[in-house]
């Protein structure tokens, strides 16, 4: 997948790193508005924007689509309407203004080197990651630790003895930082003094569980903190399932 869109965004990159060698930070990060506002287009999602992006070449050339051209791509009304009105794009304002407040934070597109490449190999890799922390972790060898969130004291053992020595070995743990197996997998990864990626399903900005919020900080310290959902976006049942697949996608492997 990663191969067939390399040449098609060549020039974003190249645009991008005209910018970043001359710019600030925010100029960084204004670079980034039109990719977050096609994030942010309701009724668009990964699979759609991925379609608009691979007939339009960039989400420049997507939001200076016609409606028609829009509609052949079999969009939803309400999405290739909102693109053409360019709806998004006063959100997506604000929501740099909010990446800005946030220590150490940074949007990363699929064009850009830093992007998990393992992603851009599943079926619906997402457009926008909001990470937090060490952006070199996110192509280092890894493996995800999952379970129940009520592990037993023989599960607690093993996927914190795991976490542990496979960090130790130099392998990224990554896991979606929930209660139970997740957490205990991380906590074994940086015992070993390792290196830890946490997925959420929440904002970047949102920490849940909450108990698990010197975790975070921990995994911040010692990896990264990623998500697709844009800021303060609160747990629900939905966003699950869609963390999880970065959660699969991202590793070599994943230990259940």
């Amino acid at each position: 997948m990663y191969r067939d869109r390399r040449p098609i965004y060549y020039h974003v990159i190249l645009n991008r790193w005209i910018i970043l060698s001359v710019g600030s930070p925010a100029m960084e990060l204004d670079a980034s508005l039109s990719w977050l506002a096609l994030a942010l287009t309701p009724g668009l999602g990964s699979r759609l924007s991925a379609r608009v992006l691979h007939k339009f070449g960039s989400p420049d050339g997507v939001f200076r689509a016609s409606l028609a051209d829009l509609e052949s791509c079999n969009l939803p009304a309400q999405a290739a309407q909102a693109m053409v009105k360019k709806e998004s794009f006063k959100r997506a304002e604000k929501e740099l203004d909010g990446v800005r407040k946030i220590a150490n934070c940074r949007l990363l597109n699929w064009t850009e080197p830093e992007y998990p490449q393992t992603l851009l190999q599943i079926y619906d890799p997402p457009v926008l990651l909001y990470v937090r922390g060490d952006l070199q972790v996110l192509n280092l060898p890894s493996l995800s630790i999952v379970g129940t969130r009520r592990p037993t004291l023989y599960g607690t053992q093993m996927a914190q003895r795991l976490g542990r020595e496979l960090a130790a070995r130099g392998l990224v743990i990554v896991s979606g930082l929930a209660r139970g197996i997740d957490a205990i997998g991380h906590q074994g990864a940086l015992d070993a003094n390792g290196r830890a990626i946490g997925v959420l399903g929440t904002g970047i900005d949102v920490c849940y569980p909450k108990e698990n919020k010197k975790l975070y900080e921990k995994v911040l310290e010692r990896g990264a903190i990623i998500t697709e959902f844009p800021l303060r976006t609160h747990p629900a049942p939905e966003n699950f399932p869609v963390r999880n697949r970065i959660v699969a996608g991202m590793p070599l492997g994943v230990r259940h």
